[in-house]
């Protein structure tokens, strides 16, 4: 996941640590980039890849109001994509992932 994420603010865009994201934040996420947090399309139209999670190597067609999942990447002929943030980094469903693989790679450890 990208340490530094965009986020937009009164028409403003920031680079912020990923980790100050909150519930409603915006977040501009550029095509190519995988999306750091669990959000909400805000934009009207987009693709995304979401391989990790349905293993389909075509990218998924998404609205407005589509839920998406952290770790998936914006297609890369999108410009943008506009995200309200649902969920902080820490409670996004790829940081449960991440926590769950730790735990099990850290059971056959011991």
């Amino acid at each position: 996941m990208p340490r530094l994420v965009c986020q937009v603010e009164k028409g403003v865009e920031k680079q912020v640590p990923i980790e100050s994201l909150k519930k409603d934040d915006v977040i501009s996420v550029r095509g190519g980039e995988k999306i750091p947090v669990d959000g909400i399309c805000l934009s009207d139209t987009g693709r995304v890849h979401e391989t990790i999670y349905n293993g389909n190597l075509d990218p998924t067609e998404i609205a407005k109001g589509h839920h998406l999942r952290s770790g998936s990447t914006v297609a890369s002929d999108i410009p943008c994509l506009m995200i309200t943030v649902l969920k902080s980094y820490h409670e996004s469903y790829s940081a449960e992932m991440d926590r769950m693989i730790f735990d099990i790679e850290n059971k056959r450890a011991h």
